[in-house]
């Protein structure tokens, strides 16, 4: 080569471009699963459903809690079915997703044997009840994130974006909400992120409800449970009645959760 330095200079060049694509490539987690955003709907940035992806993986890899984003543009259309019959209600659809669909060739969400797998669904249009999102929890996570917090997670962000979504045909407002509602869902679930990898954070808000607040909701139940007690003491000589009893709080659950 006619001129040393340039020789030189590329020799230097070469050498730290291979110096740094190795070590840039070992900082990738894969994960335990091909994917864990599902944007059907197209409501997530390219950019963020690159950083949600990123993040995902990290928190699975730290403690194998699998978060999946999954969103629809409506609850009909969807292409989804249940014994030939697509789902159109929006906590089945949830239930069904979580438990029985398969997600690039594995079947459900979260570690067999341990139930930590967490769904957010998310639609762009209601289903016929009026709701169009929903966390769902698996059993191995209930303790740390109960239906109250799924919900007051949702009610702090999907929410709101939601509602601007509503009001602007604007999809910006999800971005910034599905990030903060997968680190909270981490934070709950055990993941300390160290690296900040999830911007523009915003704090939780701790709602604290009255004893009121809390009772209310039970009151239904209550009823329903009273009712189903005296109906058991009237027919406790009847062991069809007690077969009947079993029937309708039997069979299996994808966990818990809450949905709006």
């Amino acid at each position: 080569m006619k001129n040393p330095k340039i020789f030189l200079s590329v020799i230097i060049i070469m050498t730290i471009i291979v110096s740094v694509v190795p070590a840039s490539y070992s900082q990738v987690v894969k994960g335990s699963r091909p994917g864990y955003v599902y944007d059907n709907s197209d409501v997530i940035s390219n950019e963020y459903e690159l950083l949600l992806d990123s993040y995902l993986r990290k928190v699975d890899a730290a403690t194998s809690v699998e978060i999946v984003i999954w969103t629809i543009p409506s609850f009909y259309g969807h292409g989804i079915e249940k014994d030939g019959v697509e789902i159109h209600e929006r906590d089945m659809l949830a239930h069904h997703i979580f438990n029985e669909m398969y997600l690039n060739g594995i079947k459900g969400i979260g570690k067999e044997g341990k139930d930590n797998g967490i769904l957010i669904l998310l639609s762009r249009e209601k289903d016929s009840l009026g709701g169009s999102m929903r966390i769902e929890v698996g059993r191995g996570l209930e303790g740390v994130i109960t239906d109250g917090t799924a919900g007051e997670i949702l009610d702090a962000y999907l929410v709101p974006a939601r509602n601007s979504f509503l009001k602007t045909q604007d999809t910006l407002a999800f971005d910034h909400a599905f990030m903060n509602t997968v680190s909270v869902l981490a934070e709950k679930a055990g993941y300390v992120d160290n690296e900040s990898i999830a911007p523009h954070m915003q704090d939780f808000p701790q709602n604290e409800e009255s004893d009121l607040e809390k009772i209310i909701p039970l009151v239904p139940f209550i009823i329903l449970f009273v009712i189903l007690f005296v109906l058991a003491q009237k027919k406790k000589k009847s062991r069809g009645f007690y077969g009947g009893f079993g029937g309708w709080f039997g069979g299996g659950s994808g966990g818990g959760g809450a949905g709006r």
